[in-house]
């Protein structure tokens, strides 16, 4: 089963997952939160190469320092290590 997890990463509190069941909730999540937290007018959506072939379809950083928000889609597997379709 595919799920579509939001890592939020900030140097000011625990970083949180949250998961979605679809890609556009999760990308729309993120990008909302990242301009929410862009408290000094500065959203770097640039994703790199090396991005991308790690599995990333979103990208927000919302300060020099790299605070952010990305999105992944991810496979659950059941207990047995065997993916649940």
């Amino acid at each position: 089963m595919e799920v579509y997890t939001v890592l939020w990463k900030d140097r000011h509190f625990d970083t949180t997952v949250f998961v979605f069941s679809s890609e556009e909730k999760a990308v729309s999540y993120a990008k909302i939160m990242a301009n929410k937290a862009n408290r000094w007018d500065y959203l770097d959506e640039k994703m790199t190469p090396e991005m991308e072939r790690a599995g990333w379809l979103y990208r927000g950083s919302y300060t020099p320092e790299g605070d952010g928000l990305r999105v992944e889609r991810k496979i659950l597997d059941d207990q047995e290590g065997e993916t649940i379709e």
